[in-house]
């Protein structure tokens, strides 16, 4: 009798009840290194348990790490109890976990630490080491493997961004034995025949056993000798690798190296016009000001120049006239008020002022003032000057009275 075809579901729904009904995969505790961790906006936490044979895929719900008091990370060595069971939309088992224990640090954790903190002393990571990022490279060599997602996605994404650059891929090995001399070879070899401006190095994402040759000594090294600026880009975001501490610039992915190194053309357009724009107005600028440099010079605006100067002195001519002018009245003004003054005082003095108030003066022959009787005798012939005239007067008596 032949059976009917069962669906892929169906499949995996009837693994997934054998599982749950092991009374050993129903409650475990499993030890190992953790690996490939991973945190979900969800609160999920994703990673892989390994030991030096095999990997166990593992989730734990958010609900299960609320519990949990340990904060996990890549190389920690934990205990995870929980029960293991399938997936079914994508065929695989995994370890659904309720509680972890810390047990210490993994091997290749403690080797990672460890050469970090010697090449630390050693001043490989020091800013001062850090050589700058060419902002517009001509040439861009990229160290990965040429089979990898990385060598795609750093070309898709740059050439998408750019063709300016001129890419030269130095193909190593990335993950496995040998893998980090095939990685360091390639750096040094870009350097001994000076063949880019920058240097790329990485690959995807993996595991901390998948990108253990950045974390290699020879690698690191390599690095910090080159007099090509190097970008790191290994791993995702929250991969580090020694190859970041190490190289003049880390960033988080390949794609993100592209970003960084293959300039935008829109953006180099806009910078363009812009400059040309700030040229033109430059050049306008001082294209205005010879032009009035020019005009100030010319036999036009000397001549105006001169006529300028030669009105202002008129101008101030006037002004000194008529400010001399009016010094002058001022001056008339104050002499006239004081002459007056002066012919009033000597009005008063005069005698003819006293003669037209009806008196007169009386002389003698030869003109001498009589001012007193005993300077007349009688008979005598004396002159009377009034206030219009003379008279002629003879001295019939006289008498003295007492004043």
């Amino acid at each position: 009798m032949k059976l009917r075809p069962l669906k892929v579901a169906e499949v995996n729904n009837y693994i997934k009840q054998l599982m749950n009904r092991d009374p050993i995969l129903h409650h475990l505790t499993v030890e190992g290194e953790i690996s490939n961790f991973k945190k979900h906006s969800s609160g999920h936490l994703y990673f892989t348990l390994k030991d030096g044979e095999a990997r166990l895929s593992c989730v734990m719900f958010r609900s299960d790490t609320i519990l949990s008091q340990i904060d996990l990370s890549d190389g920690m060595m934990a205990s995870c109890t929980g029960n293991i069971s399938i997936y079914e939309r994508d065929g695989r088992y995994q370890l659904y976990v309720r509680s972890v224990e810390r047990l210490g640090v993994g091997d290749l954790y403690q080797r990672f630490e460890a050469l970090k903190t010697e090449l630390a002393a050693l001043g490989y990571f020091d800013p001062k080491h850090k050589k700058p990022i060419p902002e517009l490279p001509e040439r861009i060599a990229v160290v990965t493997s040429p089979t990898g997602a990385a060598i795609q996605d750093i070309l898709n994404v740059g050439f998408r961004r750019s063709r300016l650059p001129e890419v030269i891929l130095l193909p190593a090995a990335v993950q496995g034995e040998g893998a980090a001399a095939s990685i360091a070879k390639a750096i040094r070899y870009a350097n001994e025949k000076k063949l880019a401006d920058v240097l790329l190095i990485g690959r995807g994402g993996g595991s901390i056993e998948e990108l253990w040759a950045f974390n290699e000594r020879v690698v690191a090294e390599a690095i910090h000798d080159s007099e090509i600026p190097v970008v790191s880009a290994v791993g995702h975001e929250t991969d580090f690798t020694i190859s970041d501490f190490v190289s003049d610039q880390r960033v988080p992915t390949p794609s993100a190296g592209a970003e960084l190194l293959f300039p935008s053309d829109k953006m180099l357009v806009s910078e363009l016009a812009g400059s040309l724009n700030r040229m033109h107005a430059k050049i306008a600028a001082r294209l205005m000001t010879l032009r009035h440099e020019i005009e100030r010079h010319s036999p036009q605006s000397e001549l105006k120049r001169l006529q300028d100067g030669l009105n202002q002195k008129r101008m101030t001519l006037d002004y000194e006239r008529d400010h001399l002018d009016q010094s002058l009245q001022n001056r008339l003004r104050r002499e006239k008020t004081a002459l007056s003054e002066l012919g009033a005082a000597l009005n008063a003095l005069s005698p003819l002022g006293v003669l037209g108030r009806g008196y007169a003066v009386l002389t003698d022959a030869s003109g001498h003032a009589v001012d007193e009787v005993s300077k007349a005798k009688p008979g005598q012939k004396l002159k009377a000057k009034l206030r219009d005239g003379v008279l002629d007067v003879t001295v019939e008596a006289i008498t003295k009275e007492a004043l």
